[in-house]
């Protein structure tokens, strides 16, 4: 992650946090808005996926973008939702491959590796509309 020293303020934040979530187990964290919210929170968020070279999220949103929209603006806006509590983050890049359907599909329909209850990747492409990771290379490709 490179020379990221964490700030003092976002320790003593860690550190409370940790200590509560120790103290009581089933405790649960309802109001932490406000204190994500808070603006060298934010600084030091985003320093750390930068220096961690950061890739892109479901959004595209890379930090090209931000520096042209304005990092400060943006920071602003961000910290604004998360008071206001509208932000609403984009659901996680998930890949499927026909391996975790497959098995997704066994869990659900409570079938073993049999040849009866197997799903064959034909089946699993045309039903879910997967496309071949070979096939999908070589678009790219050529």
């Amino acid at each position: 992650m490179g020379n990221l020293s964490t700030p003092i303020s976002v320790q003593k934040l860690q550190k409370a946090l940790r200590a509560k979530a120790k103290a009581e187990v089933g405790y649960r964290f309802y109001a932490l808005y406000d204190k994500i919210s808070r603006d060298h929170i934010l600084a030091h968020a985003s320093a750390q996926c930068r220096s961690n070279k950061g890739a892109p999220g479901v959004d595209e949103q890379n930090f090209a973008d931000i520096e042209d929209y304005g990092v400060e603006r943006w920071r602003a806006e961000l910290a604004l939702s998360l008071r206001k509590e509208t932000y609403r983050p984009d659901p996680i890049r998930r890949v499927y491959t026909a391996v975790l359907l497959r098995r997704w599909l066994r869990g659900k329909h409570k079938t073993r590796r049999k040849r009866e209850g197997a799903y064959h990747d034909p089946e699993l492409h045309e039903c879910f509309g997967l496309v071949r990771l070979a096939s999908l290379a070589a678009a790219r490709r050529g």
